[in-house]
């Protein structure tokens, strides 16, 4: 056996350590996450698509239509949060309800769990880090473990772990000369959550017009088979579900956004404390332009900041951009930062100025450490987690560009 072999066998068996010991730690709990999934997918089945969003008007405080709560009742679930995916995995799970809700829930953990453990592979191909596969595994896996934005994916059941796994992937396989490839597998992502899709624009950035495309026309099939598995009907209260959120912003600690602390600010004296629970506030338009018009630059900069690497220009794009884009999105979850524990971790041993790297890995420590459980939970209006969180995204970003700057020439003086 050559050694690496061995390594990805080593690597395997670490993978599959951590996805039992947290499976069997879930095991037969349904997962917040993934129990409106199994009750989409129930109505579906029972032939009530048109209930698949009838729990959306839940999340801006109007009452839940009461055939979701008694679907839910008859599917054996209490409590259910709102199904906010595209109709087509509610056509996908609909065959799949033959069995319990514990039994969906526990092998959706495995998969999600399976698909993060092999984001470390994505990584360690993509960044090639001064640490072996094996040891890289084991350091990112661990780091995890003790990451807050992982943890709660994990507890939830959340599908952001699988869009992770596909967008780490799909990056990974551009940088092997598989354009198409890579835009299948970015488009599958955001046919799961729309938000991948902004990561067409890296492709854009590499010049990678055939990614781009197929990444775009990946999803527009989806599409097209959404409506021809479900209908419009149900896709017309997918889009007016989408539209009612995007004219209300969520004030809860959780949604650790530009918009959210925007808004948390200029609302403080119409809430008693922060965070309010799911506390929603109309949309300001000057606050969303202001966040779409970060979003952009933030991009642009993060292009032109990195236009001088080779070897690691995707993964410091990759990096930059996940920082960028969930932060000026309109909702983003805790979750959402998880790729994050992996892709500094990847720069280990990659970063030509080695004192901005420790800088750097300090500030990521900071940023998944409990320090937040404590920050949400101080008394008063002030959204303390979300502007603790843009600022540990604002000294990360800038050690990450400082410390992928060429070392300073000792015969230039610069």
């Amino acid at each position: 056996m050559t050694q690496p072999t061995r390594d990805l066998a080593l690597a395997a068996a670490l993978a599959v350590g951590f996805v039992a010991l947290l499976a069997a730690q879930g095991w037969g709990i349904v997962g917040t996450d993934i129990a409106p999934l199994y009750l989409a997918g129930y109505l579906t089945a029972q032939g009530q698509p048109e209930l698949i969003y009838a729990a959306i008007p839940s999340f801006v405080g109007e009452p839940v239509a009461r055939g979701w709560v008694e679907a839910s009742a008859a599917a054996g679930l209490e409590n259910v949060v709102a199904y906010v995916y595209p109709p087509l995995w509610a056509a996908l799970a609909a065959p799949l309800t033959s069995v319990s809700a514990e039994a969906f829930s526990n092998a959706a953990m495995v998969a999600t769990l399976s698909a993060y453990a092999l984001t470390t592979l994505a990584a360690w191909r993509l960044a090639q880090p001064a640490l072996s596969l094996p040891l890289f595994t084991a350091a990112a896996l661990g780091l995890s473990l003790a990451s807050l934005p992982f943890l709660f994916a994990w507890s939830l059941v959340q599908p952001q772990l699988v869009v992770i796994a596909l967008t780490f992937w799909s990056v990974e396989r551009l940088s092997v000369g598989k354009p198409k490839t890579a835009g299948i597998l970015l488009g599958l992502a955001a046919a799961i959550k729309v938000f991948p899709i902004l990561f067409a624009l890296l492709f854009v950035a590499e010049r990678q017009g055939k990614a781009a495309a197929t990444a775009l026309a990946t999803a527009a099939a989806l599409a097209g088979l959404s409506v021809l598995l479900m209908g419009w009907p149900a896709h017309a209260a997918f889009l007016a579900a989408g539209s009612e959120l995007a004219q209300n912003t969520l004030l809860y600690g959780g949604n650790l956004t530009f918009s959210s602390l925007a808004h948390a600010l200029i609302f403080a004296s119409d809430i008693e404390s922060f965070p309010p629970d799911n506390t929603f506030v109309s949309t300001r338009l000057w606050i969303s332009l202001t966040s779409y018009a970060a979003l952009l630059l933030g991009a642009v900069a993060t292009i032109r900041a990195t236009k001088h690497l080779e070897e690691i220009r995707l993964p410091a794009r990759l990096t930059l951009l996940t920082m960028c884009f969930t932060f000026f999105a309109p909702l983003a979850w805790a979750h959402y930062y998880a790729p994050l524990i992996v892709l500094m971790l990847a720069f280990y041993g990659r970063l030509p100025r080695a004192p901005w790297g420790v800088a750097l890995f300090a500030t990521f420590a900071m940023g998944i450490s409990p320090v937040g459980r404590w920050l949400i939970s101080l008394p008063g209006t002030t959204p303390h987690l979300q502007i603790y969180m843009g600022a540990m995204l604002a000294i990360a970003a800038a050690a990450l560009i400082m410390a992928l700057r060429p070392p300073r020439s000792p015969l230039s003086g610069a």
